[in-house]
């Protein structure tokens, strides 16, 4: 019974007095409070490194924006920069046809030109043949005259010493033959004012 006794007297509580009990309780709720005041800590710096966490995240969210935003103006202004150079590249182009353009119908107002140059050169080529022709029927029509005048004139040399043997008069003779020279000379000299002024006349008409 005895044994039975100290071990249901064996807890170490029921060995302390009230004195004991009141400090033991004391101590423990000393010990409760440092610690708890340990976990108030604990909890505190938890909460201060959420927080700071949280403003971490909330700069790198905000940084994420900034970046995305700055990503964005980017992309737009690389956007239009393509389409002012798209622009810049479809007015070149237009540029370039318009000149070229310029320059084919400049190429087919200086073939016009040249065309009608070559053909007013081979008119008046035409029109120098011709005057060629007519000169040179004019002279041959001069030759034939000069011919009839040189046959004139051997006929009246002819009929000049038939007219010295008739007269029988140098003097008289003489006279006479110094007028057909002179009316010979009028002939021709008449005939040549005559090619001259009808030469004058077609190189004028030629010319213009």
């Amino acid at each position: 019974m005895r044994e039975k006794k100290e071990k249901t007297d064996g807890s170490p509580l029921k060995n302390l007095n009230r004195q004991e009990l009141l400090q033991l309780l004391f101590d423990q709720m000393s010990e409760a409070k440092e610690q708890k005041e340990q976990l108030d800590e604990l909890t505190a710096t938890y909460e201060r490194v959420k927080e700071k966490l949280n403003d971490k995240d909330e700069e790198i969210a905000n940084l994420q924006e900034r970046m995305k935003d700055k990503l964005n103006q980017k992309d737009e202004t690389i956007t239009d920069i393509q389409e002012r150079m798209k622009d810049k590249l479809n007015q070149k182009d237009e540029t370039i046809t318009d000149i070229q353009e310029r320059m084919k119908e400049k190429l087919n107002q200086k073939d016009e030109e040249i065309a009608s140059l070559q053909k007013r050169m081979k008119d008046r080529l035409d029109q120098k043949d011709e005057t060629i022709e007519n000169l040179k029927s004019k002279l041959d029509n001069k030759d034939e005259l000069i011919n009839g005048l040189e046959t004139k004139i051997k006929n009246l040399q002819e009929q000049r010493e038939i007219d010295i043997k008739e007269a029988g008069n140098i003097a008289e003779a003489s006279l006479r033959i110094n007028k057909i020279f002179e009316t010979a000379q009028k002939a021709a000299d008449q005939y040549l004012d005559n090619v001259k002024r009808l030469a004058g006349s077609e190189e004028n008409k030629s010319e213009q």
